[in-house]
């Protein structure tokens, strides 16, 4: 290779940095599968499933604890205005929780699907007995509910609910094919619902980033896409056929779609386009949810499946090299002590599964900075220790067999 066009190569592969999947698995502490997910700020989550399973995190994820069980039946659906006031939806009824999920009162009998308050006064549940679907709604935080008719309609089966201000959505099923699918709408808080979307197709949730844009997701990979307040939904093709569990937009542009095989989309333009990440699991995704800067995201599903990322889904790897190193290596980070950022570089020298951890003075992993397959070469990642306090951490680099752990000191 000519002198002048490998330092061109090597120049252009420097400035153009990878990007690779970010989403680590944590240990719940369960094998029962987990429908729901609820990431209430930076710090804070819950989880629920089978077997009244609630968990809770007050480190991003990291970490989870069990609390006690709201029901004895499946926790189906979360809903947490504030960090301690929160309700579920569950297989015997709707709990209401004030302190933060340590203790529950029961609200509601009946096996509730969904439920969604948009303030710790105001709410809205959906239940399911006998053929028919019904609404619950609340504007005293569930001291009192009322019960609104929104269909003459027999043998509908409530999927997802949601409420911004006075509009209100529905997704309800056939419950005898399961195969076709209706939205419901108002626009004053029940007062009378519409029939406005159906379709002959299996949906299971939605979610709206404002009153005109939303999405819908279902089986074998159906995404549709409104723009105008749920009147009319267009098919967008994602580049899947999994069935798809959940959709969540944690702000005006950026959403994620979670499902089966550890299935992951995200779209950065309001659900126009959407690209799959890697998730690391081959465990259905069923519930996800995050925080509106996306500093912490968290998908749950079976098999006790916890993911998390806290970067968008995705870490910037930088290739310094397209050398093929003759061993894996790990560098000292530079520079060192550091405030409050510091470059990583590494060598790998056959193509594997790398993983680089962060760990405190006592052991405890605090950053997952890679955990993706990568292709021979010398590479550059950056750790942020803006939220990490002052002191001593261990940088551990894993590939295949090779294992190298440094040590690095954070002074603020």
């Amino acid at each position: 290779m000519k002198p002048i066009f490998k330092t061109l190569l090597i120049t252009f592969i420097s400035i153009n940095a990878c990007l690779y999947a970010q989403w680590v698995s944590v240990t719940s502490g369960t094998s029962l599968h987990l429908n729901t997910v609820s990431v209430v700020n930076s710090t804070l989550a819950y989880v629920g499933g089978g077997s009244g399973t609630v968990l809770k995190t007050t480190n991003a994820g990291l970490n989870w604890t069990t609390k006690p069980q709201p029901d004895s039946g499946t926790i189906t659906s979360y809903s947490f205005p504030t960090d301690v006031t929160g309700w579920v939806s569950a297989s015997n009824g709707v709990y209401k929780t004030t302190n933060g999920a340590s203790n529950w009162t029961q609200q509601l009998s009946g096996k509730y699907i969904k439920v969604n308050f948009i303030n710790v006064n105001t709410g809205i549940a959906i239940t399911y007995s006998s053929g028919t679907s019904s609404i619950q709604y609340t504007t005293n935080g569930g001291s009192n509910y009322q019960n609104i008719t929104f269909t003459t309609r027999t043998n509908l089966r409530g999927r997802d609910i949601l409420m911004l201000g006075s509009a209100v959505w529905l997704v309800l099923a056939d419950n005898s094919t399961g195969d076709s699918s209706f939205v419901f709408k108002t626009t004053n808080t029940g007062s009378s619902f519409s029939l406005v979307f159906s379709a002959n197709e299996h949906m299971l949730n939605f979610d709206f980033l404002n009153p005109s844009i939303g999405m819908m997701v279902g089986n074998n990979g159906v995404v549709r896409r409104t723009t105008d307040g749920g009147s009319s939904w267009s098919l967008i093709n994602i580049g899947t056929s999994q069935h798809l569990q959940d959709v969540y937009f944690i702000n005006t542009s950026r959403g994620y779609i979670v499902g089966n095989s550890g299935t992951i989309f995200k779209t950065t333009n309001s659900g126009i386009n959407w690209f799959q990440q890697t998730s690391g699991t081959t465990q259905s995704l069923i519930g996800v949810s995050g925080t509106s800067d996306e500093s912490i995201v968290i998908a749950c599903g079976s098999n006790g499946t916890i993911l998390r990322t806290t970067n968008g889904g995705v870490t910037f790897v930088t290739p310094v090299s397209s050398e093929v190193p003759e061993r894996f290596s790990l560098n000292q980070n530079y520079p060192n002590p550091f405030n409050p950022v510091t470059n990583i570089e590494f060598s790998v020298a056959e193509a594997a599964l790398v993983t680089l951890k962060v760990y405190d003075i006592l052991g405890r992993e605090v950053s997952m900075l890679l955990n993706d397959k990568l292709s021979p070469g010398i590479y550059r990642t950056q750790l942020d220790g803006s939220l990490l306090p002052s002191g001593t951490y261990f940088y551990r680099l894993t590939a295949g067999e090779f294992t190298e752990t440094r040590k690095m000191i954070l002074i603020k």
